[in-house]
């Protein structure tokens, strides 16, 4: 059996297109708990100052929290579409991409006359940045090698 599936390198998500020709993604963790993130880091600016007082150790730990919650919520994800394609598919090809360029910030363009900065669409390739970088295609990757390594051994 013979795996379609590739990691996009257009696609903000983990992606791919199976034999049966279903698409599959995932909604970014870190999108989900953006607001309560944020709401957390404020709560915690507001007492940083405040060395070993009881809360500035209560907002230092809700912020710990909700990184904690992204990271296990993007690895149990990991787990499970490594497992659905190593159980599917013989034979798994994985797109080699470049992260660090796909995630630059476009260089500032100056108009050659007045001197001002042009808009060089920086704001449109932040949210792009975050949701590549969220998507942590790495970590997928070697989770799918590891997972695809011990079912050759057995």
């Amino acid at each position: 059996m013979v795996c379609h599936d590739l990691l996009r390198s257009r696609s903000p998500t983990i992606a791919g297109i199976g034999e049966d020709g279903r698409y599959r993604c995932r909604i970014g963790d870190f999108r989900t708990d953006q607001k309560a993130l944020a709401k957390a880091h404020r709560q915690f600016e507001k007492v940083k100052h405040k060395h070993k007082s009881k809360v500035r150790c209560k907002a230092k730990k809700a912020v710990a929290r909700i990184h904690e919650r992204i990271r296990n919520r993007r690895h149990n994800f990991h787990h499970q579409e490594a497992r659905k394609i190593v159980n599917r598919y013989g034979l798994i090809t994985v797109e080699d991409l470049n992260v660090k360029n796909m995630s630059k910030s476009p260089a500032p363009k100056q108009d050659t006359e007045t001197g001002l900065y042009l808009p060089n669409g920086h704001a449109a390739k932040a949210g792009l940045n975050k949701s590549i970088l969220d998507a942590g295609w790495f970590t997928f990757r070697m989770i799918l090698k590891s997972k695809a390594e011990r079912v050759v051994l057995h």
